[in-house]
């Protein structure tokens, strides 16, 4: 039943990771790449979550202005 699910063993053994650890992903893209191999990505990120948090502080700094009484500082005093 083996040899069905796998005709070539070789292809269904996993392939060794690329990095050893964090450092050495950070250490290996840096001088394959260099600086800019670094923010790959990081465009599509901000377009990503840049309107979530400003959704979220703004409603945020507006919800802490509606609670707040007249005359304090901060909700709660």
């Amino acid at each position: 039943m083996a040899p069905a699910l796998c005709p070539a063993p070789a292809a269904c053994l996993e392939p060794r990771p690329a990095y050893r650890g964090p450092l050495h992903c950070l250490v290996t893209v840096a001088r394959e790449e260099g600086l800019r191999g670094l923010y790959k990505g990081s465009s599509a990120l901000l377009l990503r979550e840049g309107h979530s948090f400003a959704t979220y502080f703004l409603s945020y700094a507006m919800l802490c202005e509606w609670l707040t009484p007249a005359g304090h500082s901060r909700p709660g005093e």
